[in-house]
């Protein structure tokens, strides 16, 4: 992907020299606001409101998992045009430094950047998975509330520098929000306080670090991160079985993009096998930008921990 990405900056190199958009101020046409995710998309589209003259671009769209997406040339075209590019930063939009950097773009926002030390790094979800340590930053920013609430407020502040004419609508829109997204994460807080267990199994990769972190749940997965791996070894599978009978556990997670098969030979392995196989939902695709929200699933996320951890 990164030879076809060079390709395209390099084809594309002369219409970025050529556009006065770059710069991050607001042209004649109006506001342009590209996100590389739903998530970073929800949340200017939450604070945006219904602000006139806006357009809005999600690149990931329909289903694409942002771990795999590449940018065609038309959204190369987008973002060099656009106002403000909002993107998490991690190591699967490395494309997108890359083009920022190349073509000089002023007014790009790396949502990860602003979690300083606060960044968790991917290493082993347990002492069982071993020779594994690894110094990537974890790039699952968005499962965390707590890092939602920030990451809308710099959304905020850098819609208020560009389009200044709007910036007490973009402020009375993120303070409402934002009461929304405490008020989820009082939920959560409420719920794992309420939780017979803290402990999960995760038959699956494991990007909910951030969201569980925040809630002091353990977790013991197949796979740390996002991991490349395909195939789990025997000891794993057998040890999240046993683990899930030392801990009495009623279920056993997987992530939306999970086929379940794993899950269901974890299930198998058990004493009593009769775990319930959840969904827990990642966030990483999107089938409907229009009819969904970043708050609607993570509202899913909590009926399923609720039920996961007992509360």
């Amino acid at each position: 992907m990164k030879r076809f990405v060079s390709l395209l900056l390099g084809l594309l190199l002369l219409l970025s020299v050529c556009t006065s958009c770059a710069s991050g101020t607001q042209d004649d046409d109006g506001l342009t606001v590209v996100c590389t995710s739903f998530a970073p998309y929800d949340w200017a589209r939450n604070v945006l409101g219904d602000t006139e003259g806006v357009n809005l671009i999600l690149l990931a769209d329909g289903g694409k998992d942002m771990h795999s997406y590449s940018p065609s040339a038309a959204d190369i075209a987008r973002i060099i045009k656009s106002d403000l590019l909002i993107c998490t930063g991690g190591t699967s939009e490395a494309w997108v430094r890359e083009l920022s950097e190349k073509n000089h773009l002023q007014n790009t926002l790396y949502l990860i950047d602003l979690l300083g030390d606060n960044a968790k790094h991917l290493d082993c979800t347990d002492e069982h998975h071993e020779g594994h340590s690894h110094d990537d930053i974890d790039e699952h920013v968005w499962l965390s509330l707590q890092n939602a609430m920030l990451f809308c407020t710099e959304i905020q502040n850098r819609l208020c520098a560009i389009d200044s004419t709007h910036a007490d609508s973009y402020a009375s829109n993120c303070e409402s929000y934002l009461s929304e997204l405490a008020a989820l994460d009082s939920a959560f807080r409420a719920a794992t306080s309420a939780a017979k267990h803290k402990t999960l199994v995760l038959a699956d990769r494991y990007p909910f670090r951030y969201l569980f972190d925040d809630y002091g749940i353990t977790c013991h997965a197949a796979f740390e991160g996002c991991s490349a791996d395909s195939e789990v070894s025997f000891s794993t599978m057998i040890y999240l079985a046993q683990k899930v009978d030392e801990l009495l556990l009623d279920s056993i997670l997987i992530t939306e993009t999970s086929d379940g098969k794993l899950a269901n030979t974890v299930k198998e392995s058990t004493k009593q096998k009769n775990a319930t196989i959840l969904t827990l939902d990642s966030l990483q695709t999107v089938t409907d930008a229009g009819n969904e929200s970043y708050l609607d699933r993570m509202k899913k996320n909590l009926e399923i921990l609720s039920i996961s951890l007992g509360a």
